[in-house]
Formats: structure tokens, sequence, C-alpha cells
């Protein structure tokens, strides 16, 4: 992202817009686009926006991401050069891997060619966890585990499976350091 000056940002499940305000503030010639399908929290990305002034770079789609074309403007979506989404896709995985692979194929489809940098928690076992010395400063990522396990979203993903979920979706991974 960090040759990206300039570029429209499209940030996928954008909540109240936090992300967004720090592209647009760090980025004076960047845009961003946020979806989500929820009105209260994109009511509050509207606020912020303008608190800061950078109503005329950001502007929000009350959408829900899902398998079939997002519900925002073939104008709007034309300006996108790269998306995001953070701890977002993993909510699909309440359907089974195949539903995450059907949104990413769908978000290809309407988004040809554009660079998708998704951001997800890494599974982790227990056991491992536990036994860290020194140990970990936090247990997020347990506390995580247990909450998609409780919620029918299975647990976490490996990185190695996203990278599946990617491909078997027609994409294909780019290294960060290359």
């Amino acid at each position: 992202m960090r040759d990206a000056r300039g570029k429209v940002c499209l940030d996928l499940g954008c909540g109240t817009g936090d992300f967004l305000l720090q592209w647009v503030l760090q980025n004076p010639d960047a845009r961003g686009i946020g979806v989500d399908m929820s009105a209260e929290a994109l009511r509050q990305a509207r606020e912020t926006a303008e608190r800061w002034s950078v109503t005329d770079r950001l502007e929000f789609h009350e959408a829900a991401v899902g398998p079939g074309p997002l519900a925002v403007p073939e104008a709007a979506l034309d300006t996108v050069e790269l998306v995001t989404s953070m701890y977002m896709l993993h909510e699909f995985g309440r359907n089974g891997r195949e539903a995450i692979v059907d949104v990413v194929r769908a978000l290809k489809a309407q988004l040809p060619g554009r660079h998708l940098l998704a951001l997800e928690v890494e599974a982790c076992d227990p056991e491992e966890f536990a036994a860290q010395t020194p140990p970990p400063a936090h247990f997020g990522r347990l506390d995580y585990r247990l909450i998609h396990q409780l919620s029918g979203q299975g647990l976490p993903r490996s990185q190695a499976d996203w990278h599946g979920i990617f491909r078997d979706a027609g994409c294909s991974i780019v290294d960060p350091a290359s």
C-alpha cells in the first residue's frame, strides 16, 4: 500500500471508517470508498469524515458484501484501484469454506485487476499458545478462536488455507516482499 499514493481504496466492511480516515489523512492525494451493512456505523463514518474535513475524499455506501455484485454505483467502483478487507471475509465461513471462495470470486469478477489486501487472525493451537515463554501479552487469538467456534464460524483459518481459498477463487497471491 506504500506505493499507492493517489489511489482509491475500497474498504469492505469499513465499519466506522477508521481505516479509510487514516488512509486519506496519511495520503493527501488518496480517496476512499467504504462499504458496510450497518447504517449506524456509516453515519458515524460520515460524521468523522466531516469532523476531519475529508468528505470530499471519502464516500460511504450501505451494502452487503456477498456472493453477488456489490450494490455500489459503477461510477464509484470504476475508480477503485485497491481493495481492503480487514477481519471480515472469515464471517462467510459459517456457511463453509466454499462460501468464502464464492465471495472472493464475486469480488474478482466485479473488480478485475485490483489488488485485495485481506487481513485475518491466524489460527492458533491453544496448547502451543499457552506453552509460550514468555507468556503472551494477551490472549486475543484464543478469544477469537473461542468466539468463532461458539458462533458457528468454525476455527480461524491458517495462512495456507487462506491462500488456497484465494487460488480456488481464481486469484493469485502476491508476495509483499516482491
